[in-house]
């Protein structure tokens, strides 16, 4: 009994000398965490300084810019993207963690900053492509460059406007408002608000009457007022897509992110046949509301109305649906691998033909082949082989695995 009693009270000790051998490790531990956060938190209050600098810096150089003669909308962008940054840079400070907390709260706050910080980088990049085609552009018109005339700069213009500064504030939006239905009444208000600035507001600088006319409507007279250089279409002074049809392309984009959203939630919360109803649903509302709305209000690309934001809305939640419940409901996806290689780099071919003379090709190589037909049976020919040569293009780079994304 005393031998039992004695090897009991030695496992005693050696489990209590092992209890305090770990505690002393996991506080040897904690303070080497505390110490390599500490010097992680140190950097990044030393680096987010480095917008406000430059952005005081950026504000401080806009007389200079005025006195080398660069147009008032560059002043204004540069402007507004300098306050912009020491604002977003102002609001990120906040969420840098304490450690005074305890070490699983302070790298859990350590890890949420870094990736607010990394979000703003991403919103702020569409603003910073803007700016320097704004900049490039005056550039080119300050050092009277010879060559043919040019059509204003990138902001107006499908790319600009949608790819730039309408995702850039889409991107804000979804940022800063978190409720799905919110950012539903913001944008409903950006589109009821730009019918009704279009539709009862008339350029002041025509003498026309009619507000959605090619010569008289308000978005042309903002690009003639702002944007330097020529419009695309001279005869009416006018630009598709220009700075005042932002607005609209707003609420496209926060359209493709509800969409976004509803198919990244969880199987548990939603299913995918019941995802696929909710964007068939959207469809339906979206094609009801905007064909209505165009008996006062046109469809129509160029102004980027309102009705036109629902209806092409519309077909695209469609389409969506379809392919959703084909491919990632049902599985069917061998099918799919012809659409898939264009949809890896969508934005390649849509800029590529804007820099290699694909008709050229097509008639080099099919011009024989399309002799052969009639002219209506000539233009099936050449358009199959277009479509073909694109996506050969875009075969190659998907074996090459080189995409690219913005």
């Amino acid at each position: 009994m005393e031998t039992t009693d004695k090897t009991f009270l030695e496992m005693q000790q050696q489990m209590q000398q092992l209890r305090e051998k770990l505690d002393s490790q996991k506080i040897v531990n904690e303070r080497l965490l505390r110490r390599s956060c500490g010097r992680t938190i140190d950097r990044l209050r030393i680096k987010s300084n480095a917008p406000i600098v430059a952005g005081l810096a950026g504000l401080a150089l806009i007389p200079f810019l005025h006195h080398l003669g660069f147009s008032p909308l560059l002043l204004i962008v540069t402007g507004v993207f300098m306050i912009a940054g020491i604002v977003a840079t102002l609001i990120t400070k906040q969420y840098i963690p304490n450690l005074n907390k305890d070490l699983v709260t302070a790298t859990t706050e350590l890890t949420k900053f870094r990736k607010i910080n990394a979000d703003w980088y991403k919103y702020g990049v569409p603003f910073l492509l803007v700016w320097l085609g704004i900049l490039i552009w005056d550039v080119v018109k300050n050092l009277q460059l010879g060559g043919p005339e040019l059509y204003g700069f990138i902001c107006g213009s499908a790319i600009g406007l949608v790819v730039g500064l309408a995702w850039m504030g889409a991107a804000l939006i979804y940022l800063f408002v978190k409720s799905p239905w919110k950012r539903g009444v913001i944008g409903a208000v950006i589109l009821v608000g730009y019918w009704l600035l279009l539709r009862f507001v008339s350029a002041p600088d025509v003498t026309g009457r009619d507000p959605l006319s090619l010569k008289d409507n308000l978005v042309g007279w903002v690009d003639r007022l702002l944007l330097p250089g020529k419009l695309l279409y001279t005869s009416a002074q006018f630009d598709p897509e220009g700075l005042l049809s932002t607005l609209p392309a707003i609420v496209t984009a926060l359209l493709g992110m509800f969409a976004g959203d509803l198919v990244r939630l969880p199987e548990e919360t939603m299913t995918g046949k019941r995802k696929t109803l909710w964007l068939q649903a959207a469809a339906a509302a979206c094609l009801a509301i905007g064909l209505l709305w165009s008996l006062d209000f046109p469809v129509n690309k160029k102004l980027w109305s309102s009705s036109f934001v629902l209806v092409v809305a519309a077909y695209s939640f469609a389409c969506f649906a379809l392919f959703y419940y084909l491919i990632d409901v049902k599985g069917y996806r061998k099918w799919s691998f012809p659409l898939k290689v264009i949809g890896m780099n969508s934005i390649t071919i849509y800029l590529l033909q804007k820099i290699v003379s694909i008709p050229s090709i097509n008639r080099f190589f099919l011009g024989g082949l399309a002799g052969l037909f009639s002219a209506s049976g000539e233009k099936v020919v050449f358009a199959v082989g277009y479509v073909l040569i694109c996506w050969l293009i875009l075969y190659f780079l998907y074996k090459k695995e080189v995409f690219l994304k913005v």
